[in-house]
């Protein structure tokens, strides 16, 4: 079996970082170390023989993320018509509840702030595997099913610093300690995108992501209108206007800077070089983009679901 490298090529089992930061990892490079990236790992292989969740039934899966870490905290639902205008978030105590439906939680007993408002565990375990640049960094995830299957886990790694789409960054301008803070401020298209490093793992332990510096930027939306105090649109909805809950892994010397609202780069206009991985909608409503991505694969489904999540539980 061959894996995903820099420049298209095909490589054998094992673990490898290109010269450029492109690591792969072979199908059987399940960790036993212990860290945040290994649970992550660990439960990417746990999911891909998961049953397919479907919208009535989303605690299964919910609970299996859960119980990777005591951490993990799924703190959004999102699916086809609840991507990110019509996403509505539902008030609980602590921020934390069983999901029953699509949809995100703010914690009403925190000035609604999204999510618990805790600080987000810093990620760990990410030099076991050659991805040391991870570690002691916030990070974001969410497992994906393309509505059939399980596509993997996506992984935003965020450095705290903004860059530009000309690759310029601005140290410490993006600073994450939240959840809030992956949404505000929304940033500005083509001049202030988060700096992340962008991981995706299948659920057969194949590995893509992109660690080169100033190659990678990311803004759910600048036209989200998310607030300072909570991180979403002021009306409970996750956006005013589009959003990604996805990125680009751009491969050899290539670069992304991806925004769910125009301007910035699109998950959509995927391709060899700069494949695209996730959900979400760009310039339309939430019921105009029913498909997914998986590595530039495009799945048309309006079965398709992801579970969001962070290390913000406790």
């Amino acid at each position: 079996m061959g894996y995903y490298t820099a420049n298209g090529g095909r490589i054998g089992s094992g673990a490898i970082t290109s010269a450029d930061g492109v690591h792969n990892l072979s199908a059987s490079a399940f960790f036993t170390s212990s860290g945040i990236y290994n649970d992550i790992n660990n439960l990417a292989n746990t999911l891909s023989s998961a049953t397919v969740p479907s919208p009535s039934n989303l605690q299964s899966i919910q609970s299996i993320i859960e119980s990777a870490n005591s951490a993990f905290n799924v703190f959004a639902v999102v699916g086809y018509d609840d991507m990110a205008e019509n996403l509505e978030g539902t008030a609980v105590a602590g921020g934390k509840r069983t999901h029953t439906a699509e949809g995100f939680n703010y914690n009403s007993s925190s000035s609604n702030i999204i999510s618990t408002g805790n600080t987000i565990v810093d990620m760990d375990g990410g030099s076991a595997s050659g991805l040391s640049v991870i570690d002691g960094k916030k990070w974001m995830a969410m497992a994906q099913f393309d509505g059939t299957a399980f596509d993997g886990i996506l992984l935003w790694i965020f450095t705290g610093d903004s860059v530009n789409n000309s690759g310029t960054i601005s140290s410490g301008n993006r600073s994450v300690t939240n959840v809030r803070d992956i949404f505000y401020p929304k940033g500005t298209g083509n001049s202030d995108y988060h700096h992340i490093y962008p991981i995706a793992i299948a659920g057969d332990g194949t590995t893509y992501s992109n660690t080169t510096s100033t190659k990678n930027g990311w803004n759910f939306s600048n036209g989200s209108d998310a607030q300072s105090t909570t991180g979403y649109k002021s009306n409970g909805k996750m956006s005013g206007d589009d959003g990604f809950w996805g990125f680009i892994i751009p491969t050899a010397s290539n670069s992304a800077y991806v925004d769910g609202n125009s301007p910035g780069e699109t998950i959509f206009n995927t391709s060899n070089t700069k494949p695209g991985f996730g959900l979400g909608n760009y310039n339309g409503g939430d019921t105009g983009f029913a498909y997914t991505y998986w590595n530039g694969t495009q799945t048309d489904s309006q079965d398709f679901l992801g579970f969001v999540f962070s290390g913000d539980a406790i």
